[in-house]
């Protein structure tokens, strides 16, 4: 039996980079640069050339426009950003005239405005990711946020006149945060309905502003902390209309997010801009996260890094990874036939091992993490790459 090139209902994903942002948030590690003039011009002659060196096998059925702040871009240099990536294409047609079933960008509330959102509806984009983070002022001070509460909830409802479907990201266990004040935050976003809500736990990445500062309270360790925390999001939320379909993701029944559930279901995705990551063609690499080497990059026949060939044997333990990510789980008996690998043969002493810690839970061919699994889902990926 030949494995299968992709899962029946993945499809092709487009993520471009936009690296700008007008400070740095003091958690933040993602790549990103000062919107200097200079900067956006080049970028924005990088991301035409891109897209023009690109032909694809099918048209992608998501964009997915992630940062930096894409929403800090003028009108016309987003307009001048939506035509280059509009002009991909398979060949035969381009996205211009086939516009995708999804196409989310995220924005901070500072950058939601008026013109902005016409454009957007004219162009086709369906969803907003709105970064709020948190409702509480005190903790919007403590990372370093640029906006107030009153702010965030003025964007919002602007986005919502535009009638876009609307994601709002949270971020939980902040130093100094409280479980009365994320109990709040929660509170507040049933409040304003939202179709879709992102909760993350905060994390020290090294070299970020709040990792050189931080002076972390020990009375309590930062595991027992979180556990409080992910118990009352994942009760909370569900009990009030919300579908917890990934560790991190909540949404509204039929208003899931297409682009990264295809990325959990090892669907192939490419990546434009700087910093972006693709997994084409059974191939997953990068392109450079430098705006000059990126740039640079493009005039080389192989402008990408960390090139790596995609085995089926890669590609189904990966599935099986990010699968249990997600909280219905995986079917075994299909990944094994989608990639021609028996994964229950293959992994079965660490399932069996899980199950016997009621870490998953079994139903057939069906697998998927219990409470506490879900808990200790990075440590069981690990798991299963060893």
């Amino acid at each position: 039996m030949k494995p299968q090139e992709k899962a029946e209902d993945s499809f092709l994903g487009l993520y471009c980079h936009v690296p700008f942002c007008p400070h740095r948030c003091a958690y933040c590690a993602f790549y990103h640069e000062p919107p200097k003039r200079e900067w956006i011009d080049r970028y924005l002659d990088g991301i035409q050339k891109e897209v023009a060196s690109i032909t694809v096998h099918s048209l992608p059925k998501t964009i997915f426009f992630g940062g930096g702040t894409p929403g800090i871009l003028s009108t016309k240099d987003f307009q001048s950003l939506s035509s280059s990536i509009l002009s991909l294409s398979d060949g035969h047609k381009s996205l211009g005239t086939n516009r995708p079933v999804e196409w989310t960008v995220e924005m901070a509330p500072s950058t939601v405005k008026e013109d902005k959102l016409l454009l957007m509806k004219e162009l086709g984009i369906t969803r907003i990711s709105l970064g709020i983070q948190s409702f509480n002022p005190h903790t919007l001070n403590t990372l370093g946020r640029r906006h107030s509460a009153k702010q965030a909830l003025l964007a919002y409802e602007l986005i919502r006149e535009f009638a876009f479907d609307v994601n709002i990201d949270l971020m939980f266990a902040i130093p100094s945060q409280t479980l009365e004040s994320w109990s709040s935050d929660l509170q507040k976003a049933i409040e304003i309905q939202p179709d879709h809500i992102s909760t993350y736990c905060f994390t020290h990445e090294e070299n970020t502003p709040f990792d050189l500062k931080l002076s972390p309270d020990k009375s309590l360790s930062k595991e027992e902390s979180d556990l409080l925390f992910y118990e009352k999001t994942w009760d909370y939320l569900p009990e009030n209309g919300f579908i917890h379909y990934e560790i991190s993701n909540f949404a509204r029944p039929g208003k899931q997010c297409l682009h990264n559930l295809n990325t959990w279901d090892m669907g192939e995705w490419i990546g434009i801009g700087p910093a972006a990551a693709s997994q084409y063609n059974q191939t997953r690499y990068n392109n450079p996260a430098s705006i000059e080497k990126w740039y640079e990059s493009l005039s080389h026949q192989t402008p990408f890094e960390n090139i790596t060939p995609l085995t089926p044997e890669s590609l189904a333990t990966d599935a099986l990874m990010f699968g249990l990510r997600k909280i219905q789980g995986v079917n075994l008996d299909s990944l094994s036939s989608r990639y021609a690998i028996d994964l229950r043969k293959k992994y079965a002493p660490l399932l069996h091992s899980l199950s016997e810690n009621k870490l998953l839970i079994q139903e057939g061919p069906h697998i998927r993490l219990s409470r506490p699994g879900l808990l200790l889902s990075d440590s069981i990926a690990l798991d299963f790459l060893e």
